[in-house]
């Protein structure tokens, strides 16, 4: 690793997002993904992790230049007992044990940004949500879990203790082509952070998350 370069942390980045970031930083920045085992592809380092407790990991933390938390057990799945479990405390425990790990760092990264869901919102056949839009469960398209996961997901990115580190959620939208569509980088509490891309523009979608996570890095 060199001493010479900036690190970017991945934590749950061996999917196609992750996988994508990692070969955009690659060229110019140290990329580790923190993995419980899946293979991260050419372009990044592999350091292990549980997403539950803090361990060896904590320590790529201190003097990187962001961290982008892309953890969670995908929601292509059937929606039985375990698997909604699973989606629920991947999300929800990796975000907490990430707080805790910046909180704690001698030198934390400046910058976190937290995968985040669209689903927070109200579902809507009629105008555009603004990010000051409506949040809550339909019930006639049964999506109370998913906004469940959403609000208590948001919920314990927010409430972790990281005084002077810069927060933000992104959300993507994608098609099965891999292209975004519509992008929106999204924090309420955070507006500095936000940023979209307008209906009919086709970005990639880890070009777009690249260039909003190094702007805040040189802001820092």
């Amino acid at each position: 690793m060199s001493s010479q370069r900036k690190r970017i942390i991945i934590a749950g980045g061996s999917g196609f997002l992750g996988r994508n970031l990692a070969a955009h930083f690659a060229p110019d920045y140290d990329v580790v993904v923190l993995t419980r085992g899946a293979a991260v592809g050419p372009h990044a380092r592999a350091v292990l992790w549980d997403a539950k407790a803090t361990g060896p990991w904590v320590r790529e933390l201190d003097g990187a230049a962001v961290l982008i938390n892309l953890t969670g057990r995908s929601v292509n799945c059937r929606y039985n007992a375990t698997n909604k479990q699973a989606m629920m405390t991947s999300r929800i425990a990796s975000t907490r044990i990430l707080g805790e790990a910046v909180a704690n760092g001698a030198a934390p990264p400046p910058v976190w940004i937290n995968s985040s869901t669209a689903t927070i919102y109200k579902h809507t056949l009629g105008a555009p949500h603004a990010e000051d839009g409506d949040i809550g469960a339909t019930p006639c398209v049964k999506d109370a879990f998913a906004v469940d996961i959403a609000q208590r997901w948001e919920a314990a990115f927010f409430e972790a203790a990281c005084p002077g580190v810069r927060v933000g959620q992104p959300v993507l939208f994608q098609n099965n082509d891999n292209i975004v569509l519509n992008v929106h980088c999204v924090s309420r509490h955070s507006p500095a952070f936000t940023h979209a891309v307008n209906a009919g523009e086709r970005s990639p979608a880890y070009t777009f998350v690249a260039a909003e996570v190094m702007a805040k890095a040189r802001q820092t």
